[in-house]
């Protein structure tokens, strides 16, 4: 709306002011669509991603999502015990109580965790926010196998890009019928001025035409 007044200044035509809107609209459309350009690209680089056009992409990055859960699943398992070993004093401090000797295993834990009251989620979470606490560092090697996963897990740009080439070609023919809207909004906008100014301009000439012809009657 502030747009299209800045656009037709003092002239307060209403005609004038409806074709503004619509040049208005149609660069706000513009601006959406390359808005969504750059959210189609960032989308992207997640690995799993599929492009929109894809007859089904939802099903694949479900399927991809229920693969990587189902690993990291499998990993927690085998890895519980260890840290459980290692932030032991940091469990029992937090919950007050003391660890049985019977809890070495994956399974053993979860029990003993469930007869105090804590469901097989609540346990974990428990158990990651104790290694949270930890004061130690973490040690270069830990930190470089963390990054490798970040960068595994995306796409780089060049291949997030190429990813999502389909949806980019989709948004280039919305954008070209935008753009073509914009630019006709433009012309009948200026056309509209030019014409409300010809007629001011003819209406000045008749009038004072006719102030002339009274003068020279007088």
């Amino acid at each position: 709306m502030e747009f299209a007044c800045a656009l037709c200044g003092d002239n307060h035509d209403p005609i004038l002011f409806a074709q503004a809107v619509k040049v208005a609209e149609a660069k706000i459309e513009l601006r959406a669509i390359r808005t969504q350009k750059v959210a189609v690209v960032e989308r992207l680089r997640e690995r799993h991603a599929a492009p929109f056009v894809s007859r089904d992409p939802t099903y694949k990055e479900m399927k991809a999502r229920i693969s990587e859960s189902r690993q990291a699943e499998a990993t927690i398992k085998v890895r519980l015990p260890e840290l459980v070993a290692k932030y032991k004093s940091k469990i029992e401090e937090a919950l007050g109580r003391h660890l049985h000797t019977s809890a070495d295993s994956y399974v053993g834990i979860m029990r003993w965790f469930a007869r105090h009251g804590f469901p097989e989620q609540d346990a974990v979470w428990i158990i990651l926010e104790a290694m949270s606490d930890e004061p130690a560092p973490i040690d270069n090697e830990a930190l470089d196998q963390v990054r490798k996963a970040i960068e595994a897990y995306q796409r780089d740009e060049h291949e997030a890009l190429k990813a999502a080439a389909p949806d980019l070609v989709r948004l280039d023919r919305y954008e070209c019928r935008a753009w073509s809207r914009q630019k006709r909004a433009i012309q009948e906008f200026m056309m509209i001025k030019v014409e409300a100014r010809s007629a001011q301009r003819i209406l000045a000439a008749e009038d004072g035409a006719v102030c002339e012809t009274q003068v020279l009657a007088g």
